[in-house]
């Protein structure tokens, strides 16, 4: 009988040592997600930014858009080469679409403000610069949405606390 007690315990404490390392295994995958979510996030945010901040400097400019296109290159293999978590349907799947609709942005929006920017200025590049800016947040703001329902929905799915 005490030999049963022990094995019994024994495994209630293998049970509850799996399902704490399960949890951390889905705190630590959602950080890891998350991680490569927020540095391009932010990036961004600091080249929009920079746009209309009439103290950076055409050089600096140039760098946060050049920082912002590597972050997407080195970033994004990184996150692509995160395993999908079998209990996520949606929410690395939502971060990898917000890197591409950022690379879409830089291609597209993005290229155009800052080649405007290295040239001779011209008065209609304002409302331009404004329209093309404005649009990139538009397309990227829809796809932040996104990966914020998406984490909240997978945090829900598997009880985690988000911060």
């Amino acid at each position: 009988m005490q030999k049963l007690i022990q094995i019994i315990s024994l495994l209630l404490m293998i049970s509850i040592a799996s399902a704490t390392t399960k949890a951390q295994n889905l705190v630590e995958y959602n950080n890891e997600v998350l991680y490569h979510y927020t540095l391009l996030d932010n990036q961004i945010a600091r080249l929009d930014k920079g746009i209309f901040d009439e103290k950076v400097t055409q050089k600096e400019l140039n760098q946060e858009y050049a920082l912002a296109k590597k972050m997407y290159k080195y970033n994004g293999k990184a996150l692509k080469n995160i395993t999908q978590h079998p209990k996520d349907k949606y929410f690395l799947p939502a971060v990898i679409k917000f890197y591409e609709e950022v690379n879409n942005t830089l291609e597209n929006e993005y290229k155009q403000i800052i080649d405007m920017y290295n040239q001779e200025w011209k008065s209609e590049f304002g409302s331009k610069i404004t329209q093309l800016a404005n649009e990139a947040v538009q397309k990227i703001s829809k796809e932040e949405e996104n990966v914020i329902k998406q984490q909240e929905k997978f945090a829900e799915d598997n009880d985690l606390k988000l911060n």
